[in-house]
């Protein structure tokens, strides 16, 4: 919940400018991107919670990190995960099995 509310004032200091706007709709979409093909096969076969961490940090933190690189917004693996953790609470990706 700390992270996700974290993310939402991240989303929300950068409001006002097109050009972190449009790096941060970026990061969303890999994220969600990343997680849906790597991180929910894994929920969906009902893989342990420590294969599903490790699958979401190597699968989906990491590559959007990497994506990154020095990035001007200051965006850490914590803002990522915040990030993550945003999308699921609004209901874009689910922890879940279905």
């Amino acid at each position: 919940m700390q992270w996700k509310q974290k993310a939402s004032k991240l989303v929300m200091k950068w409001q006002t400018s097109p050009a972190a706007q449009d790096i941060l709709t970026h990061i969303l979409a890999k994220l969600h991107t990343e997680f849906i093909f790597n991180a929910r096969p894994a929920i969906e076969a009902e893989k342990s919670r420590e294969e599903v961490d490790e699958i979401v940090i190597s699968k989906v933190i990491q590559p959007t990190h990497a994506m990154l690189g020095e990035n001007d917004l200051g965006l850490t693996y914590l803002d990522l995960m915040g990030l993550l953790f945003f999308l699921g609470g609004n209901c874009h990706i689910r922890w879940d099995k279905c």
